[in-house]
């Protein structure tokens, strides 16, 4: 019985016929290695569709917008959307910031949520969300080459931190 057997019970059901190669591998109880394409590259994220010409394409190369009936649903129940895209690519943090008072270091925390992407898209409908909540949020980008720039959306102070916690909660 090799270390992984516990994992093939579970593996099994969601690796189906596509994860053939990486079943058996946890089977005979040989790990994978980086190299080995055991895992197809994420492609499609969560509810979004696409109206491309069908094809495989990076998530942040394509547009992605919701179709009617999927809006419908965000515009009545967003609470659950905001929470989806926070603990899938989200934080919770406490920010510590420092100033300079009379001379004096002063250290102070404070709540914060964070969400990144590289997808303007993706980007626009959690800010369109949230403005719809009526929480404020503020973006910036980091720069990143040569590869894509992150952008990130910042939901701070104690009231808008406070209304998300209330829906969000602690990632389980």
């Amino acid at each position: 019985m090799s270390k992984y057997s516990r994992c093939v019970p579970i593996a099994r059901p969601p690796l189906g016929g596509i994860h053939a190669r990486l079943r058996d591998l946890l089977q005979r109880g040989q790990p994978t290695h980086g190299h080995q394409p055991a895992h197809p590259p994420r492609l499609v994220a969560g509810p979004f569709s696409h109206r491309e010409v069908p094809g495989q394409r990076w998530k942040h190369d394509r547009a992605i917008i919701l179709e009617p009936w999927q809006r419908e649903i965000v515009h009545a129940r967003p609470e659950p959307f905001v929470r989806g895209l926070v603990r899938s690519d989200g934080c919770r943090i406490n920010d510590r910031v420092r100033h300079q008072v009379r001379g004096e270091w002063k250290y102070y925390e404070h709540p914060r949520y964070q969400f990144f992407n590289a997808s303007w898209d993706i980007i626009g409908l959690f800010t369109d969300a949230l403005g719809h909540l009526g929480i404020p949020w503020k973006r910036h980008v980091n720069p990143r080459p040569p590869r894509r720039d992150r952008i990130v959306v910042s939901v701070s102070g104690k009231a808008a931190v406070a209304r998300t916690d209330a829906f969000v909660g602690p990632k389980r």
